[in-house]
């Protein structure tokens, strides 16, 4: 028979955290490619037809219409480093055993996208077109990069709460 699980069969990333990475990193993969594929994948291009949702931001921000802006690729990089670690937590989430160090891995990486959404947003704003959408396009952005800040950070509660409950049972071992 197996040895018990030190965590008692808790996984410490909630399998919706795991999904919620795996998705992430598949946005995060198209929004580097948009970017670095800039100006074929803008509106016109030859590969104009893989990024068709991408035409609203180019109408409402002008740093996606900026093929030369490289704050929104070094940041687009950033998510490339990201998704790796995304990816590896997810893999470990889903199937419900994250131990230790995917919960690690798993804060780690949610705290870098809240921390990468909020100077995106920061840099971003002054470059979002007034005139668009009705004098609505900062709402519109805005309320795009709300997932990636709310979701993260509920997720970090999660593993959190779950980390607590695992350690205090734990701590109560011990005493």
């Amino acid at each position: 028979m197996p040895p018990a699980s030190p965590r008692g069969g808790i996984s410490l990333v909630p399998p919706w955290v795991g999904y919620w990475l795996l998705f992430s990193a598949l946005v995060s993969l198209q929004e580097a490619a948009f970017l670095y594929l800039r100006p074929r994948s803008l509106r016109g291009g030859s590969l104009a037809y893989l990024f068709p949702h991408y035409g609203v931001y180019v109408e409402l921000d002008g740093l996606f219409a900026d093929p030369v802006d490289r704050t929104l690729r070094l940041l687009s990089a950033a998510s490339l480093v990201e998704v790796p670690v995304q990816l590896l937590v997810a893999v470990y989430a889903m199937p419900a055993s994250a131990g230790l160090p995917a919960a690690t891995l798993g804060l780690s990486v949610l705290a870098a996208t809240v921390v990468k959404t909020g100077l995106f947003l920061a840099y971003d704003w002054p470059h979002v077109v007034d005139g668009a959408a009705g004098g609505w396009a900062r709402l519109i952005v805005v309320g795009a990069s709300l997932p990636w800040i709310v979701v993260p950070l509920t997720g970090m509660v999660a593993v959190h709460r779950r980390l607590r409950r695992v350690l205090g049972r734990s701590e109560r071992k011990v005493s």
